[in-house]
């Protein structure tokens, strides 16, 4: 698969990297101004697979950017819940492909999105999804600002599923792969919003350690 990574030089200027696979990206320079852009990839394939969307967004490929968008979610919310399985059962050196294996089957016994959100959240922070977003002010407010349409429905993660995941199901599912800009912007809202709240998840369940 090929990887692309948007960097923005200190001069304003945007350009796009690409790779493949795994590999990293390489440090570059900046085609406007020359200056040396340094770059930091975690190599995560979650982050991967989020900038893909983003990309296919850009290049007015929506369908496909709405696809990736949900797969980015599913494989964040995975990567996140099998790393602090791994660390609470004990160090990742000791886990074994079987422990994997194991943690993968937990995830997999909630088939749908909003179970597994509410279970990962649950573990990572002792709070309902919903409630944890309720409990910290900072995400609870961008959330409102990033989804206005959201305040009548009493279950934000009902909402998500279904501005995204019930997308990629009728795309997958039912054929239906004429999407606009409009829907898959949207849809990528959700997906940025989703890797905001798992990073907050990931965040507060490291302050249980430290």
């Amino acid at each position: 698969m090929k990887s692309f990574f948007a960097v923005k030089c200190s001069c304003g200027h945007e350009q796009t990297l690409e790779t493949m696979s795994t590999d990293p990206f390489k440090d570059t320079t900046c085609e406007k101004c020359g200056s040396a852009l340094i770059i930091v990839d975690d190599g995560f394939a979650s982050w991967r697979i989020y900038n893909k969307a983003l990309q296919f967004l850009r290049s007015n490929d929506y369908t496909l950017s709405t696809i990736l968008g949900a797969v980015a979610v599913e494989s964040e919310l995975g990567r996140i819940y099998i790393k602090w399985r791994s660390i609470d059962t004990g160090l990742p050196c000791e886990i074994t492909d079987a422990d994997r294996e194991k943690f993968e089957d937990e995830l997999r016994k909630y088939f749908k999105i909003v179970d597994r959100l509410e279970m990962v959240s649950e573990y990572l922070t002792t709070l309902k999804f919903n409630e944890f977003i309720r409990s910290d002010a900072s995400l609870g407010a961008f959330v409102a600002r990033a989804h206005p349409d959201a305040a009548p429905n009493p279950s934000l993660k009902k909402f998500f599923e279904e501005q995204l995941f019930w997308k990629r199901n009728a795309i997958a599912h039912a054929g239906k792969i004429d999407s606009t800009k409009a829907d898959a912007e949207k849809c990528f809202n959700v997906t940025n919003t989703l890797f905001k709240i798992l990073a907050a998840m990931d965040a507060a369940k490291l302050k249980t350690i430290v």
